[in-house]
């Protein structure tokens, strides 16, 4: 996250970065994700492909928001098609 986002507080992983010749499956950054430690990738459905399916390098050139993360794609396809006014859950600011 940017600072001048202005999307609030930085989450902050805790853990060290994986070895650049060892990088783990599905999602790098699943051994040090906060939501992925707190169950909700599971209650979610989404361990599976949070540990096992890749996820694709981001181009960084995209007009508009981009991200990488099976929980946050799964929560914007799920949001698309709540009703208008439906609340978020408050990880969720955590990952966009």
């Amino acid at each position: 996250m940017l600072p001048e986002s202005g999307a609030g507080n930085p989450v902050v992983l805790a853990g060290e970065p994986p070895d650049p010749a060892r990088i783990p499956p599905g999602c790098r950054f699943h051994p040090r994700c906060q939501v992925h430690a707190a169950g909700e990738a599971t209650a979610l459905g989404l361990e599976a492909r949070c540990t096992g399916v890749d996820l694709p390098i981001l181009p960084g050139s995209s007009p508009t928001a981009e991200v990488a993360c099976h929980v946050a794609l799964a929560r914007r396809t799920t949001s698309a098609a709540a009703p208008p006014g439906a609340a978020a859950s408050p990880a969720e600011s955590q990952i966009d």
